[in-house]
């Protein structure tokens, strides 16, 4: 059996008991209060995740086994026969024992011990998905009811100017031009509003099925419209990721591995305990004697594998460095991204004021000073900026949990 497959069974059976044993992540869930509830309910209840303590504790099963005594080996061996015409019988018992130079046993706890780490950082890298999909997930189901209210108030607006041109008994030239654009927005908008809902109905089913929780917990603890963002400071600069922990954990594993393979040539001696029971005739007589058994490392000294690990230990630590320069790289995207989505976003008319200028309009077209077309416009130039602007909020909203996952303090973080 290989040292993953071992890692791997000892780490189902923890699973298994966990699972029975534990019901923590269910109160936890329960009644979730804000936002940030639901990511935290998210984070315990995704399939894809596994505690943290569990990936411990099959970790120190692994070391314990790894550090363990192998087992003592026992044999019996019974000889017979004649000599000069007399009976012979011997009778031979022998308990033999492997015992590994420390050298050896540290490079498979540094070995298993490695193998933790790396699962806790492929569980984290998990985690940093999930909850940037959590993110995403909330502030866009805010942003799609959103939309719809104000797409459902155009629909409806839509249709009372159309009943008002329906109403009359002849429409002048200009007015049959606004009654057919007035039916094309109808339509348009009605497609556009189906796909909302469309989008509306997906995302929470997936967020339903993620998390554990039901449909109004979800829409009742969406996040707020946010108007102060944070500011980013040097100290959230430094990288600390699930890949960078990936790749330590890997230059880890590849130097136990090659520790493994220069203890190769001289791992282990055996010592035997060996006691015998002699008949030669009539006369019986006891031995009892020691042996010891140690590879004499002439020919064989695992020169090949002990290269080959080495290139793997180089190969990772080129890995580790090329990561921290590309993290870096992201890290100052992704700042430079945040920075300029905040200040667009601060730089665009308030909703208060959208909302005067766009009841201004309607009561100007309830006077009759202004046409249906123009109403129209009004109506989409108001749902394309709220788009417009929705999907910047979205780019800010990613750059910043991106810059917190890269800095390794995304759990640490609220909405």
């Amino acid at each position: 059996m290989t040292l993953n497959f071992i890692f791997k069974l000892l780490l189902v059976g923890s699973l298994i008991n966990f699972f029975y044993t534990s019901t923590f992540a269910q109160t936890e869930c329960a009644n979730p209060g804000t936002a940030n509830d639901i990511i935290k309910c998210l984070q315990q209840k995704h399939p894809n995740v596994i505690s943290d303590s569990l990936i411990n504790e099959a970790t120190k099963s692994l070391i314990k086994q790894e550090t363990n005594w192998k087992n003592p080996e026992f044999s019996i061996e019974n000889i017979r026969g004649k000599k000069t015409g007399e009976s012979i019988n011997e009778l031979e018992m022998r308990i033999s024992q492997s015992i590994e130079f420390n050298s050896v046993r540290n490079a498979r706890k540094n070995l298993a011990v490695a193998k933790g780490e790396s699962l806790k950082a492929e569980n984290l890298a998990q985690v940093e998905a999930i909850t940037l999909y959590g993110i995403k997930s909330l502030f866009r189901l805010r942003q799609i009811n959103e939309e719809i209210d104000k797409m459902s108030e155009a629909i409806n607006k839509f249709k009372i100017i159309k009943r008002q041109y329906q109403s009359r008994a002849k429409l002048a030239p200009d007015q049959e031009v606004t009654f057919a654009i007035i039916e094309l927005a109808i339509s348009d908008f009605e497609i556009q509003l189906n796909q909302l809902n469309a989008e509306k109905n997906e995302t929470l089913n997936l967020m339903m099925a993620n998390s554990g929780l039901r449909y109004e917990q979800i829409q009742n603890n969406l996040p707020k419209q946010i108007s102060n963002w944070p500011k980013i400071s040097n100290a959230e600069k430094d990288i600390n990721s699930s890949s960078l922990k990936m790749n330590r954990a890997s230059i880890d594993e590849s130097k136990a591995r090659m520790d493994l393979a220069n203890s190769f040539s001289l791992s282990e001696f055996s010592l035997d305990l060996i006691a015998q029971n002699n008949k030669e005739g009539d006369t019986k007589f006891n031995t009892y004697g020691i042996g010891i058994t140690f590879p004499l490392p002439f020919f064989q000294r695992n020169q090949g594998e002990r290269k080959l690990t080495a290139i793997d230990l180089y190969k990772a630590q080129n890995v580790y460095n090329a990561e921290i320069l590309k993290s870096s790289k992201m890290l100052e995207t992704f700042s430079a991204l945040y920075e300029s989505s905040v200040n667009n976003l601060k730089n665009t008319p308030s909703e208060l004021s959208i909302e005067i200028k766009h009841r201004r309009a309607e009561a100007l077209f309830n006077q009759g000073l202004i046409s249906g077309s123009l109403i129209i416009e009004t109506h989409r130039q108001v749902i394309d900026y709220i788009k417009n602007r929705n999907a910047e909020e979205m780019r800010a909203m990613e750059a910043l949990w991106n810059i917190y996952i890269l800095n390794g303090s995304f759990m640490n973080q609220a909405i």
